[in-house]
């Protein structure tokens, strides 16, 4: 009786992420979602938004789930679309994450080193990362600083373990 009320009640919903986010923190609980991470950069330069809710506050590299029936090379244009208002020109896979223990839930994340033209309609260029970066953030600032310090247009592509 129970599974099939939530059956019902989960069919009526819409798709991921586009649900309260008290049931969203619930059901990405229960499964690994995917993430994609998009470092922006220009001259050198790598774009950052801001972030305030109860899980985050800080600057963090702008980023959305995947949603279902998504490419991987469609949810990267939809996240710099929707959280910077830019289309990609190019990109580059500086690494795939394992968070095995964030603060909501378990997650994978695939982490674009990405080149865009236009005016960002949110965020701030920063050349050093700044104090406030959140936490998850920092070791991929890292991954990304030092990606542009080398100048190769060779991707790292290493599964890297996090928590």
């Amino acid at each position: 009786m129970e599974v099939t009320t939530l059956v019902r009640l989960l069919g009526k919903m819409p798709p991921l992420p586009n649900i309260p986010r008290e049931l969203f923190i619930l059901i990405m609980q229960k499964n690994v979602p995917v993430t994609i991470e998009l470092a922006i950069m220009r001259a050198g330069k790598l774009l950052l938004t801001h972030r305030r809710d109860a899980y985050f506050k800080g600057w963090h590299f702008p980023g959305r789930f995947m949603g279902p029936g998504e490419t991987i090379a469609d949810a990267v244009r939809r996240t710099a679309l929707r959280e910077i208002g830019l289309k990609i020109q190019r990109k580059t896979l500086l690494g795939v994450i394992n968070c095995v223990r964030d603060r909501r839930f378990h997650f994978i994340s695939f982490f674009f080193l990405c080149s865009v033209r236009g005016r960002p309609k949110d965020g701030a260029w920063f050349s050093k990362c700044p104090p406030d970066l959140i936490p998850e953030h920092k070791r991929l600032w890292k991954r990304a600083t030092e990606h542009l310090r080398r100048n190769t247009a060779r991707p790292l592509r290493r599964i890297e373990e996090m928590g």
